[in-house]
């Protein structure tokens, strides 16, 4: 599930690689390995070493699991729409009790919630 906005930019970045000689339709992956076959997807490994790469050159004192990306987007979804349910079927959970695990509630949100209510 994609935005609009980064939809667009997947279909830049398509026709980029289809302009260079490699496969873009159908089940072909869009993240590739830098492999001799070019066509190879990456592996979650590679996307980890990748991640860790990333928060390093960004200057991060304290490296965050790739796991934490999808606690992220889990609570980035429940907080912009309130719908639990909303949320756990953008997780691809079959129990809400598996997407109140990653939806991470904090103290202002508590706040917001009780001052509403006031």
């Amino acid at each position: 599930m994609l935005n609009e906005a980064l939809r667009w930019k997947v279909a830049r970045y398509r026709t980029w690689c289809a302009r260079r000689g490699h496969a873009v339709e159908g089940d072909v992956p869009v993240f590739v390995s830098r492999s001799k076959d070019h066509h190879r997807r990456l592996s979650v490994r590679m996307a980890q070493e990748a991640w860790r790469t990333v928060q390093g050159l960004a200057g991060l004192e304290r490296p965050y699991p790739f796991h934490a990306l999808r606690h992220y987007f889990g609570t980035a979804v429940y907080k912009l729409t309130k719908d639990l349910r909303l949320a756990q079927v953008a997780m691809r959970h079959r129990s809400a009790s598996s997407t109140e695990l990653y939806t991470h509630v904090g103290e202002r949100d508590v706040e917001a919630a009780i001052e509403r209510l006031g």
